[in-house]
């Protein structure tokens, strides 16, 4: 007599992999809620999503603009672009007028804000042309005595003092307290070093040492040499003393700190390395930066580009981001984005070729090739599609030895639109090659105004949320989701897929 067989089809739900890329552990053994390749996504909580783009915001820049500055008065912000010799106010989109300031052989600048009674300034140094300042109307040549100022190449504040980088050379040098302008006194920094090389930037560093927060001085060299200093007067031992000399990975360039969630971080050739970790721990010691998930992505990266400028890591608060920008040229760059809560890694973003970076009234904006772009700002890049594939770290559903035939899967989806394009499988046994099938969605149509017929016309705007079958028929021992996305002006999110195998015999 014939006996029913019982049915061995499981399902299995997977949230999308929403802690990020994994450029580091082993693809065998990798936590299935990464992904092994991500570029041009950004992950959330709760959620995956096609990264936003940018649009343009200034134009007619007569070159590369190396470097944005946003000046911050006592009413209003305004930023400044430097390029092509010039300093173009970028304050308002569309084309740029006359450069507010002129005739420079450098723009690769450094800049900060100061305030004091006579009004807010900015100043800024670049190492070949004489300092520049700011103060909200007028630009003008501070004079700065005891120095040459066109030799100063970094700048920081500190304890109401300015304090300078004197290019190729150990010297700091600063201002009298609250001062802009006027005598420089010098601090030789060289007999701290072992490794030689020159002092490459300054920053504060504000920690809790037990007796309430107070703000080092923190010095750091092309050698990756870090010296902490605390106190307000340098020329006072009573006021000045030294912390500690460190040692980490060589800064990458002369923008190579950031501040943020109470600590300071340097942007290194070991990775994006946190103070706070960084001087407790041995340089071998990789597991403490930033960017340990995508580290070997970071080598490989600093080994090719690593004499180039435009390094650079800014945070946006706006998105809980933070963004690493990588120049692979001089009019090109790739960036990688981490998730200020879940400290998730984007993969590497495309599209975008930016030179510099910085904020103006909470946005983030870019300079690239003869224009300034405003970023995470609609679904497109400037008019050209966003390409994101995406490829999710492999699960062996629970039986490591078991062979299983994958019948269907579904992946769960947000969109506001039609996509340009969209495939959509799973991988089987640590393939790694596009998906080909293209599953069908039908997001909503909404009406348009003076166009939609009214009653008729579906108004809105919000993203649908779509769940459609594919047919994956793939066997193997491991499976993975795997998609790629194409989207101009639409919003796409990716928040689980579901899968039906059966599973097999121990082969």
């Amino acid at each position: 007599m014939f006996k029913p067989q019982r049915a061995n089809a499981r399902t299995k739900p997977m949230p999308a992999p929403v802690k990020g890329w994994n450029a580091r552990d082993p693809i065998a053994a990798m936590d299935e809620l990464f992904a092994v390749n991500f570029d041009n996504w950004w992950p959330t909580p709760s959620y995956v999503m096609v990264r936003k783009g940018h649009t343009a915001h200034a134009t007619g820049l007569p070159g590369v603009v190396e470097s944005l500055m946003t000046y911050n008065g006592t009413s209003a912000s305004e930023m400044f672009a430097a390029s092509g010799g010039g300093i173009y106010d970028v304050t308002s989109a569309g084309a740029v007028g006359a450069a507010v300031a002129s005739g420079f052989s450098e723009d690769y600048w450094q800049h900060v804000n100061v305030a004091n009674t006579g009004g807010n300034f900015m100043l800024l140094c670049n190492g070949t042309d004489s300092v520049q300042s700011y103060n909200g109307s007028a630009w003008s040549v501070p004079t700065i005595t005891g120095v040459t100022s066109s030799d100063l190449i970094n700048i920081a504040l500190h304890k109401r003092r300015v304090w300078f980088v004197e290019k190729n050379s150990m010297s700091g040098w600063y201002l009298a307290t609250d001062a802009v302008a006027g005598a420089a006194t010098r601090f030789d920094f060289g007999p701290l070093f072992k490794k030689g090389g020159h002092l490459v930037a300054m920053t504060s560093w504000t920690i809790d040492a037990g007796e309430g927060a107070d703000d080092y001085f923190v010095v750091i060299t092309s050698e990756g040499e870090v010296a902490v200093y605390k106190g307000t007067d340098p020329a006072s031992a009573n006021t000045w003393a030294m912390v500690g000399v460190y040692s980490m990975g060589a800064p990458l360039g002369y923008r190579c700190f950031t501040k943020f969630g109470g600590d300071v971080s340097v942007l290194t050739r070991d990775g994006v390395m946190p103070l706070s970790k960084a001087l407790m721990s041995d340089r071998v010691n990789p597991s403490i930066a930033l960017t340990d998930n995508i580290q070997s992505e970071i080598a490989k990266d600093t080994g090719l580009y690593g004499s180039l400028n435009g390094w650079e890591v800014i945070q946006y608060p706006g998105a809980n981001m933070l963004i690493m920008n990588v120049p692979i040229s001089t009019t090109q760059s790739e960036q990688y984005g981490m998730n200020l809560i879940t400290g998730a890694w984007s993969g590497t973003w495309t599209g975008i070729d930016a030179m510099c970076w910085s904020m103006l009234s909470e946005a983030p904006y870019f300079g690239g090739n003869t224009i300034v772009n405003k970023f995470w700002d609609g679904h497109n890049d400037n008019g050209s599609d966003i390409d994101a594939p995406a490829l999710q770290a492999f699960s062996y559903f629970g039986a490591n030895s078991s062979n299983k035939f994958f019948k269907m899967s579904r992946p769960t989806i947000q969109t506001d639109g039609a996509l340009s394009a969209m495939t959509f499988g799973i991988n089987v046994d640590y393939d790694t090659e596009s998906p080909v099938s293209e599953p069908s969605f039908s997001p909503s149509v909404y009406g348009i105004w003076d166009a939609g017929l009214w009653d008729t016309a579906l108004w809105g705007g919000g993203v649908d949320t779509l769940s459609t079958w594919s047919n994956t028929g793939k066997i193997g021992y491991c499976g993975a989701a795997n998609i790629r996305v194409q989207t101009n002006g639409q919003e796409f999110r990716w928040l689980s897929t579901d899968h039906i195998y059966e599973t097999g015999g121990f082969l």
